[in-house]
């Protein structure tokens, strides 16, 4: 014979103890343990799995009850009690940092089931496990439970409202259930929204140190190459402002990808990487309000996109005069060497992208380690 635990109105002991069967007959206040297996089914809804009453049960033989439920024996403890509950009734095997206690509540009833009066008088706890389960691998308790199965949360608590056709469980445990993962789905928000902010924060600041490396390493480029051509064929001051910006713009039409591409940025994102350096370092050759016509053609012509690639040594012999033109050949060696320069470093980080994707390729057609049978057949719906 089974014997519970008399207790007050919040589950506590009174030290007095009642047999299972004098407690339903004449609704004397004991203790359940019920616990609720849930799932977030394919991320889309959350499930609960449940149980059907085996026919022979005391009350609601036949029904759709919670997950796991049993009472607590007398000089038992509520987790220890749940645990063993899932045990025997559904052969699942879980340790007590598993279960989640989201509350309890008072059930009190009072029913006919085969012929007999039945007096409920319950303080419930309820808790939480969201171990996976595979139902082909439980091993049902045949005396307890006819069979389970995964239902959605929303419509069973829905059906419950309406009508007692097919679920008995009681409408306070759902109503725990659901506030709690309303609860966590808030908690879980305001997490995913710290991690957005912060992440945010960090590639503001990636963005800030990628301009500053990069305008840092395309400014000494055009330097290097002013320096050369100045050695070339001296330069006057005007020829050598719009070399400057020729070489400039040219560097950053070549580099702007590559850049994006070694600090790991989208590609729409390239405004936001090559257009403050580009800005930066034409502004600090192309002072705002500068208004000399030959600076003002230069500035069109840039912004119409011809120096670039192939043109680029074309555009520097002809915008820089006829000083320039007497060295033809000498600056277009110059331009092509720059320009066979920046191909190779493009092609680096071009070769260096491409083992990435592959990289991420191999890792994305691969299922996660540590996969049960369950999260293994989702990975396999959802790739």
């Amino acid at each position: 014979m089974e014997y519970l635990d008399i207790v007050d109105e919040n589950g506590q002991p009174t030290g007095e103890t009642v047999s299972r069967e004098e407690a339903h007959q004449k609704g004397i206040r004991h203790r359940t343990a019920h616990v609720w297996i849930v799932r977030n089914f394919r991320g889309e809804k959350m499930q609960i799995l449940l149980q059907k009453r085996s026919q022979e049960k005391d009350s609601f033989p036949g029904f759709y009850d919670t997950s796991s439920a049993g009472h607590i024996p007398a000089g038992c403890e509520p987790v220890p009690s749940a645990l063993r509950e899932m045990e025997e009734e559904l052969s699942i095997s879980a340790e007590p940092e598993q279960l989640t206690y989201i509350g309890k509540f008072l059930n009190e009833y009072e029913m006919v089931f085969h012929g007999k009066p039945f007096r409920d008088n319950e303080v419930t706890f309820v808790y939480v496990y969201q171990g996976h389960v595979w139902i082909e691998d439980l091993a049902l308790q045949a005396s307890e439970i006819d069979e389970v199965q995964w239902f959605d949360l929303n419509e069973v608590r829905e059906e419950i409202r309406h009508n007692r056709e097919r679920f008995c469980m009681p409408e306070e445990s759902m109503d725990i259930l659901i506030a709690w993962l309303e609860e966590q789905k808030k908690i879980k928000a305001e997490q995913e929204a710290r991690e957005k902010e912060a992440a945010a924060k960090k590639e503001a600041l990636h963005r800030q140190e990628a301009i500053r490396v990069w305008t840092d390493e395309l400014r000494n480029m055009t330097e290097f190459a002013l320096k050369e051509l100045d050695e070339t064929c001296p330069l006057t001051q005007l020829q050598k402002v719009q070399a400057r910006i020729l070489f400039r713009q040219f560097v950053c039409d070549r580099t702007s990808r590559v850049i994006l591409f070694a600090e790991g940025f989208r590609l729409e994102e390239e405004e936001k990487i090559a257009g403050p350096i580009y800005r930066q370092l034409m502004g600090e050759v192309f002072p705002e309000g500068c208004e000399l016509p030959e600076l003002v053609r230069f500035r069109d012509l840039c912004l119409q996109g011809v120096c670039r690639d192939g043109l680029f040594h074309i555009c520097l012999k002809q915008l820089l005069g006829s000083s320039c033109r007497a060295n033809a050949q000498g600056f277009a060696s110059l331009a092509d060497g720059l320009m066979a320069v920046m191909d190779k470093r493009i092609k680096t980080y071009e070769k260096r992208r491409e083992q990435l994707r592959r990289s991420q390729e191999v890792r994305d057609n691969e299922p996660p380690p540590d996969m049960d049978e369950f999260e293994y057949i989702d990975w396999v719906i959802t790739h």
